[in-house]
């Protein structure tokens, strides 16, 4: 989980995932 994975298929769930995961990149920013 260290990269966040953007696939073609935007799928709600793959959507949301992705969001999240950028979300924890921005609140995990040293």
């Amino acid at each position: 989980m260290s990269q966040c994975d953007f696939t073609t298929e935007a799928n709600v769930e793959t959507l949301a995932t992705e969001v999240a995961c950028l979300k924890s990149h921005f609140n995990a920013d040293p």
